[in-house]
């Protein structure tokens, strides 16, 4: 078998074209491996909530209808409430920019705490464990996502906190 002469031209016909295969294969990986390498960014999980409660910590004492959530972010817990009521922002409480959003930073709190009012009449509060967290990164998802899923809720009651969001630098 090995000896007959038409055999040969089959066997070799068909590792050329293995061969050239395998060279094709190993060209476009070596340029994969110097493509630069994508940031996929975090995901932030919905912990635990949201929970209706009265009173917004933020504000001298009240019976405001809130709403709270907790979501993990790496190793952070970053509290998010959210509430209908029309808010009054204090002049203690200094103006801070995330790219195109304008929010307000709760002055007196321990953790670095920020509040979002939309024009649509609803406000937003989150409070990071550090001012260095990548807070707005956070907070320009959340709300880009919220506004998203608030579009879609028919009862005053329907809290859309999104479970999962991807956060990209």
């Amino acid at each position: 078998m090995w000896t007959n002469p038409e055999i040969w031209p089959r066997v070799l016909l068909l590792n050329k074209g293995l061969f050239v295969l395998l060279l094709t294969l190993g060209g476009f990986l070596s340029v994969l491996e110097k493509l630069p390498a994508q940031d996929a960014g975090r995901t932030a999980f919905l912990l635990r909530g949201p929970f209706e409660r009265s009173g917004l910590v933020f504000l001298a004492p009240n019976t405001l209808v809130v709403y709270t959530a907790w979501y993990i972010l790496e190793q952070e817990e970053i509290e998010v409430i959210f509430t209908r009521a029309p808010i009054y922002i204090p002049d203690s409480w200094t103006a801070e920019q995330c790219e195109s959003l304008s929010l307000h930073r709760v002055a007196g709190e321990e953790s670095f705490s920020l509040c979002y009012r939309d024009e649509k009449g609803y406000a937003l509060f989150f409070s990071f464990e550090q001012e260095d967290s990548g807070w707005c990164a956070f907070v320009r998802q959340f709300i880009k996502r919220f506004r998203l899923l608030l579009g879609f809720t028919e009862e005053s009651g329907d809290i859309p906190f999104p479970a999962i969001l991807e956060i990209s630098p």
